[in-house]
């Protein structure tokens, strides 16, 4: 089945300066992708280009089998949120959303139509004749989700639109766009830099960093799977431990030898990181062969339903290690700073990549 968005070989200079570099990626009709990366990876540049409203230096799109590549924004099937809401203030909330259906002639009844009809799927049925600045910050951006799919577009663009939220707000929107987009089966493309944000809501995610595209997959592939450092680390908490390969699989951190089950091969001796997420450990039944630890408890650091241990490990040179409980975990246990704490970590987990 064809693609329904196509990304072929784009490239942006802005004078000496790599924007993007080689950008290919193929989107499916009805999917909601996730462009996730730093400030300043080039994520919003590429939503751009899609838009028409910055010009790739080289590089081909196609939407829908056709070669939008250098079509005016205009004439190009979309709809855009920006982040900062961008509407009318001098517009009441009914003609906000009306705003691209007058643009293109649409009759006063059609138009009352579907603005009540936007103003019900968003939740706002009796706010038409309020203005912007009698709105939350959410309602806003529910007002701008609206007047994006006024024209009932193929395709959505969304740049980072949450990100100016309150933490209970933009949680309670990201699910409310998840929901809208799979209810229309709308195409969507969100732009953000917060990890639990894109994997909470997206089909697949996109993970940029300088211009260049680390790693595409669904969120538990980008989580489990990471193909390089830069996304271990970027994608959720992760501990990164220094170690010396010893071949077969083997390396040697501080006392203590793991086996990856990694396929890539290793130089013996070579210095190598390996990458552990903190849910990767065995508390209780640990393995009867010596490789298990012991650490002390540095520090906890609570977050909700969850905790983080630091923990220094004598038997890993003395590296910290992050292990994470739930709330009981840590009432059962009894944990506390300061105390010993016997631990095996997960060696089927274990990520190792080159210094």
């Amino acid at each position: 089945m064809e693609s329904y968005l196509q990304l072929k070989h784009i490239n942006k200079q802005f004078g000496q300066f790599t924007a993007l570099n080689e950008i290919n990626l193929a989107i499916n009709q009805g999917e909601l992708v996730c462009f996730l990366g730093p400030s300043g990876c080039g994520k919003t540049t590429l939503l751009r280009i899609i838009a028409g409203l910055e010009k790739q230096s080289s590089g081909t799109i196609i939407q829908q089998g056709l070669d939008i590549s250098h079509r005016h924004p205009a004439e190009r099937d979309y709809g855009i949120v920006f982040q900062s809401y961008a509407l009318f203030p001098n517009l009441t909330i009914a003609k906000n959303i009306a705003y691209g259906l007058v643009n293109r002639k649409y009759g006063t009844d059609a138009i009352k139509t579907r603005v009540t009809e936007l103003l019900n799927l968003v939740g706002l049925a009796d706010s038409g004749d309020k203005y912007p600045t009698q709105m939350s910050g959410g309602q806003q951006q529910r007002i701008a989700l609206a007047r994006a799919l006024a024209t009932s577009p193929n395709l959505l663009l969304l740049d980072e639109p949450l990100s100016a939220l309150d933490a209970t707000v933009r949680v309670h929107l990201r699910n409310e766009i998840c929901r809208l987009q799979k209810q229309l089966g709308l195409t969507t493309i969100m732009v953000t830099h917060d990890q639990e944000e894109a994997l909470s809501i997206a089909d697949r995610v996109v993970v940029m960093n300088h211009g260049i595209i680390e790693q595409i997959g669904s969120p538990l592939e980008i989580y489990r799977n990471p193909v390089s450092p830069f996304v271990a680390d970027f994608v959720g908490k992760i501990n990164c431990l220094d170690a010396i390969a010893e071949g077969n699989h083997w390396f040697r951190c501080g006392e203590l030898r793991l086996q990856s089950q990694q396929k890539k091969r290793f130089k013996h001796g070579e210095k190598v990181k390996l990458y552990l997420r903190p849910e990767d450990r065995i508390i209780e039944q640990l393995p009867a062969h010596n490789d298990h630890c012991v650490g002390i408890i540095k520090h906890i650091e609570f977050l909700g339903g969850k905790c983080l241990a630091e923990l220094e490990v004598s038997r890993l040179a003395h590296q910290s290690l992050q292990l994470q409980f739930s709330v009981n975990q840590m009432y059962d246990l009894n944990l506390k700073q300061g105390q010993s704490l016997p631990f095996a970590i997960r060696t089927d987990r274990i990520h190792v990549f080159s210094v």
